[in-house]
C-alpha cells in the first residue's frame, strides 16, 4: 500500500514570517504517510524584499513546509510566473537548496512538461502538474519560461509512455470556476478524458473553496481541496478559510481510497476543524443529483459576477442591460465627448480583457454556454 497526503492552496503572504502557520496535529498527518504534496501559489521573496504586490510566499516558506513533512511543491499554478523569470528561478533554486521534490513550472519546453517518477511506499507514481490558461502558461517552444498548460499537445503522449513505466498514474490540475461550489462541465469531461487516457487519480485545485469528488471508471476525481493556508487581508471570502485536504491510499486491485482531513484557517494558522462546516456529501451530491440545474444556475451565477463584468469593461461597459437607463446615458455622455481618456487610452487593456476571456478554458466555457442559452432572447 502507498498513502500520501495533498493538501491545496498554499500563499504565506502575511507581513511577516510567522515560525510556524500549520497545527502540531496536521503535521503530524503529513509526516504520518508515505509523500506529502502541495500546492506552491506562487514563488517565494528573499529576504531582502519589502514589498510584493501579488500573492507569493515570505522568505524561508520553502524550508518550513520541508520541516512540516511535505515531499514536493507544485508549481503550475496562475501565480507562480507573478514576479518574471527570475523569481521563479529563486524559488526554484529554494525548494532544491531543501531538497523538496517540484514539478509544473520551469525555463524549457521540457523541464515545464517533465512528469516526475517516484517510488511511494509499494508503488511506483507518475506525477503530472497542469494549469488553466492564465498568464504565464509555457505554450509552445518560443517561451522562455511558464507553467505547464492543460492544453499542452504532449499530454497524451506523456501519459502514454508512463504507463508502461509506472503502477499509478496521478495528476494535480489548477483547473476551475472560483468560489462556487458546483464543478463546470468542462472540466468535469477533461479529467474524464485524462482518465480514459490512462491516469489514475486526478486532484483538483484553484477554486479556492471545497468541492467534491467522485469516481469515473473506478478512478478518482477530487474536483477541488480549496485553500490550505492561504489568508486574505480583506476578510471578503470567508468561504475560503474552511476547506479539506486528503489522505489517499492506493492499493493494487482496488479504487483509491480517500480520508478527509478538514481544517480552517484561525488566529493566522491552519488547523484541524472538527465543526461539520464543510458537508463532503453534500458537495458529492451536487456532482449527481440535478447537476445539469446546478452547473446552469453556476454559470449563470458566474456571468452575471466576474466573468460578465469583464465582458462588460473590455468593451467600457456600453452593452452592460444590468446598467440603468440614467448610468448608461451617463457613459454615452462621457465615451463621446472624452474618448481619449475613456476609450482610446485604454484599448490595450480593454484588448486584453478580451484575449483572456476567450484564451482562458472556464471563462470561454461560460461566455459559450450563455450565448447559446441566451443570445437569442
Amino acid at each position: 500500500m502507498s498513502r500520501l497526503f495533498v493538501c491545496g492552496d498554499i500563499c504565506n503572504s502575511m507581513s511577516e514570517m510567522k515560525k510556524s502557520f500549520i497545527s502540531d496535529e496536521l503535521v503530524e498527518v503529513i509526516k504520518s504517510v508515505d509523500y506529502s504534496v502541495c500546492n506552491l501559489e506562487g514563488i517565494e521573496v528573499d529576504h531582502n524584499t519589502t514589498h510584493v504586490d501579488y500573492p507569493h510566499q515570505q522568505f524561508g516558506t520553502v524550508s518550513y513546509l520541508k520541516s512540516c513533512g511535505f515531499n514536493m511543491c507544485l508549481l503550475a499554478n496562475n501565480h507562480i510566473t507573478d514576479g518574471g523569470p527570475d523569481r521563479l528561478n529563486y524559488t526554484i533554486d529554494a525548494i532544491d537548496n531543501v531538497r523538496l521534490d517540484y514539478i509544473g513550472a520551469g525555463f524549457t519546453e521540457e523541464q515545464v512538461y517533465a512528469a516526475r517518477i517516484k517510488q511511494i511506499g509499494n508503488y511506483k507514481f507518475g506525477i503530472i502538474n497542469l494549469c488553466e490558461a492564465q498568464e504565464g502558461q509555457f505554450s509552445n517552444s518560443t517561451c522562455t519560461y511558464g507553467y505547464a498548460w492543460i492544453g499542452h499537445f504532449s499530454i497524451a503522449k506523456t501519459i502514454s509512455e508512463l504507463r508502461t513505466k509506472v503502477d499509478f498514474i496521478l495528476c494535480f490540475c489548477h483547473y476551475g470556476l472560483e468560489h462556487y461550489e458546483v464543478p463546470l462541465d468542462c472540466v468535469r469531461q477533461y479529467y474524464y478524458q485524462l482518465i480514459d487516457q490512462g491516469v489514475d487519480c486526478i486532484v483538483g485545485t484553484h477554486p479556492h473553496i471545497a468541492q467534491g469528488y467522485e469516481y469515473y471508471n473506478d478512478k478518482l476525481i477530487v474536483y477541488s481541496l480549496g485553500n490550505f493556508f492561504f489568508p486574505r487581508k480583506t476578510g471578503r471570502y470567508d468561504d475560503e478559510n474552511h476547506s479539506y485536504s486528503v489522505v489517499l491510499e492506493f492499493k493494487k486491485g482496488r479504487k483509491v481510497q480517500v480520508t478527509p482531513i478538514f481544517h480552517k484557517l484561525e488566529e493566522g494558522a491552519v488547523c484541524t476543524d472538527n465543526s461539520g462546516r464543510i458537508d463532503l456529501k453534500a458537495l458529492n451530491l451536487l456532482l449527481s443529483n440535478n447537476y445539469k440545474y446546478n452547473e446552469e444556475e453556476t454559470i449563470r451565477k458566474a456571468f452575471d459576477g466576474v466573468v460578465g463584468n469583464l465582458f462588460y469593461n473590455s468593451m467600457c461597459s456600453m452593452s452592460d442591460q444590468r446598467r440603468s437607463p440614467k448610468e448608461r446615458l451617463k457613459d454615452i455622455f462621457r465615451y463621446t465627448m472624452f474618448r481619449s481618456k475613456y476609450i482610446n487610452s485604454t484599448a490595450k487593456i480593454r484588448a486584453s480583457i478580451i484575449s483572456r476571456l476567450f484564451e482562458n478554458e472556464i471563462y470561454r466555457y461560460i461566455i459559450i454556454k450563455i450565448h447559446n442559452d441566451y443570445g437569442e432572447e
